[in-house]
């Protein structure tokens, strides 16, 4: 006699949206596989069986891409957006997480304004200049192109106040994060240590079986093995301020500016991705092989 099985429906959505009723435990090994650390955050080699009556033939449905960005009302939330200019940036922000390019053009974003039920501006343009007058947006080589400044690299993160002036004109300069105005380190911040960390009796640049960290020179292999050393020490995924707190610990800072870009070229390396829920950055075994594999 057959086993009767309860269906389950699936629905996976992005770039390529697929639905269909498997059963529970199809289900279950699916979101078991997305939410496991792989080499990369999309791996479209592995293939999953679908029962299906035994009237049709049976299906298969690859491992599509699960991206780590926030979708764009997500990004919205997250930065506070309030301004047209404010919500170019957090859309243009959320492209970029996509990590497919570093760039983007106004007919990116403006099916954005549609999908979030946000109104669309008047004027695209003067809200698109406004961003540029701040220092968030800067025009590329090519016309009608733009990347985002890394003064604001970490809005989805930290939000948009902090930038904005008294009058909300958006164009306030403030002092990197543990600073003062006088460019002078701020106690309280000096005296933070993340929650994740703070069990942990010494943080030293120097691993087994890795690299010292002061023997790197370049960025991306420092922003690895700060990521790594976390992972050995018991913190399996960082936010990005936690990586520059760990790395400027290690003896080199990677500035908050630069987070987000170093994070996405390694990322297409399929070196770091980022946590599902909580967006956190997490080292890869491919990761882990790179940085075992440089010189001692």
């Amino acid at each position: 006699m057959n086993d009767i099985v309860q269906p389950t429906k699936i629905t996976i959505s992005g770039r390529v949206g697929f639905e269909q009723e498997i059963t529970a435990s199809q289900a279950a090994q699916i979101i078991a596989f997305i939410d496991q650390t792989g080499p990369a955050a999309g791996v479209s080699a592995s293939v999953f069986p679908l029962v299906t009556p035994s009237s049709s033939p049976p299906k298969m449905i690859a491992a599509l891409s699960v991206g780590p960005a926030l979708s764009p009302r997500e990004a919205l939330d997250a930065s506070g957006a309030k301004t047209n200019a404010e919500k170019i940036v957090a859309f243009a922000l959320c492209i970029a997480q996509e990590g497919d390019k570093d760039t983007f053009k106004i007919e990116d974003i403006k099916p954005l304004f549609r999908r979030t039920r946000e109104t669309p501006p008047k004027n695209f343009s003067r809200d698109l200049a406004v961003a540029i007058r701040a220092g968030w947006v800067v025009e590329t080589d090519v016309k009608n192109e733009y990347f985002i400044a890394s003064k604001v690299s970490d809005v989805l993160e930290v939000g948009f106040e902090g930038l904005r002036s008294p009058r909300g004109n958006g164009t306030k300069i403030r002092a990197p994060r543990g600073r003062q105005s006088n460019g002078k380190p701020s106690r309280k911040t000096a005296a933070e240590v993340p929650e994740a960390f703070k069990g942990i009796e010494a943080i030293e640049p120097v691993l087994v079986g890795v690299i010292d960290f002061h023997k790197l020179t370049k960025q991306v292999e420092k922003f690895v093995w700060t990521v790594y050393a976390a992972k050995q020490w018991g913190v399996s995924a960082v936010s990005n301020q936690e990586v520059v707190w760990l790395s400027d610990k290690l003896g080199d800072c990677i500035p908050s500016g630069s987070i987000t870009k170093t994070f996405q070229s390694l990322h297409k390396a399929g070196y770091l991705n980022r946590t599902l829920h909580e967006h956190k950055i997490r080292i890869t075994s491919k990761g882990e092989e790179y940085l075992k594999a440089l010189e001692k």
